[in-house]
């Protein structure tokens, strides 16, 4: 049944990666990266405003790919796919019952997450492989991979946070997410210079109050993307470390005007968090201040 869904949403067309092989393409074609010059790779009209708010990092990335040909398309949507249904397999080997019924319900965002080459089906993976570290208490582990993630699809902040206060000692994971955050907007720079981070911020700024599809909670009010990712962000601070993953997965999936069909498959993590044992491995700590173990929901 997924599989039919998105075949008749896109035709099995990876219209993400080809977004993103578009922006690799300026790039190595000299031409400004946040607006379209003649020659560049012509897009379905309804895809210029998402090429345009992809971050620096997404289009440095692709620029060898870009240069390979654009059959780079096809090999990355094989990655993401695998990518996608592998963390789906793992939430529900992990959680048999709350992963099965996870699944089920998300199930047509699953597939499209899988099969339109989007970078969010490298979230989706991270934010699991988070939850994994998280239970082995390699919080510094977690919180480079989530801020690699961040540079390259800032959607994610949320989950950052909560892995970045959940660390040991005085800084906390805090240098972790600080290494990976680094390391992953340096990257960008070989887009232009810090120059180009300004041109994509004024880009996504000026898109920031309009939903960009039909799942977007901007449809019920322009600020409600703000509201809900600046309520994940505290959540995932300050809450015991159960609950503020969970709300961090909610946050990521729907705090922003692109929220759509995959971005919401990024819920199915919510299932890792049940089970009274979610957190029994990882090191005692309640978010910001507190030392005493999150014992998971009752």
């Amino acid at each position: 049944m997924g599989v039919v869904y998105v075949y008749a949403v896109n035709q099995f067309i990876p219209v993400d990666a080809y977004g993103y092989l578009a922006a690799g393409e300026r790039l190595n074609a000299g031409h400004p990266l946040y607006s379209i010059s003649p020659g560049d790779r012509t897009l379905l009209p309804e895809m210029i405003s998402y090429v345009l708010l992809y971050p620096p990092p997404i289009a440095v990335v692709w620029r060898p790919l870009a240069a390979l040909g654009s059959w780079t398309v096809y090999a990355w949507w094989l990655i993401a796919a695998a990518v996608a249904l592998g963390t789906a397999v793992f939430v529900v080997a992990a959680r048999p019952v709350a992963g099965s019924i996870a699944l089920i319900a998300l199930f047509a965002g699953v597939a499209f997450l899988s099969l339109i080459g989007s970078f969010n089906a490298f979230i989706l993976g991270a934010g699991a492989g988070a939850w994994y570290l998280g239970r082995a208490s390699r919080w510094n582990l977690a919180a480079v991979m989530l801020g690699l993630v961040v540079a390259i699809k800032p959607i994610a902040i949320p989950l950052l946070l909560w892995a970045a206060v959940r660390g040991t000692g005085r800084w906390r994971a805090i240098p972790g997410a600080a290494a990976g955050l680094g390391v992953g907007l340096g990257i960008g720079l070989f887009a232009g210079g810090p120059s180009v981070y300004v041109e994509w911020l004024n880009v996504a700024l000026s898109n920031a109050g309009a939903p960009q599809t039909g799942l977007s909670p901007a449809h019920l009010a322009p600020w409600l993307p703000a509201v809900i990712l600046g309520v994940g962000v505290v959540c995932a601070i300050w809450l015991p470390t159960t609950a503020a993953y969970v709300i961090a997965v909610i946050a990521t999936a729907l705090g922003h005007p692109s929220a759509n069909a995959g971005s919401i498959a990024l819920l199915i993590l919510i299932a890792l968090a049940a089970g009274r044992d979610s957190w029994a491995s990882a090191v005692p700590t309640t978010g910001s201040a507190g030392s005493s173990p999150d014992p998971g929901p009752e």
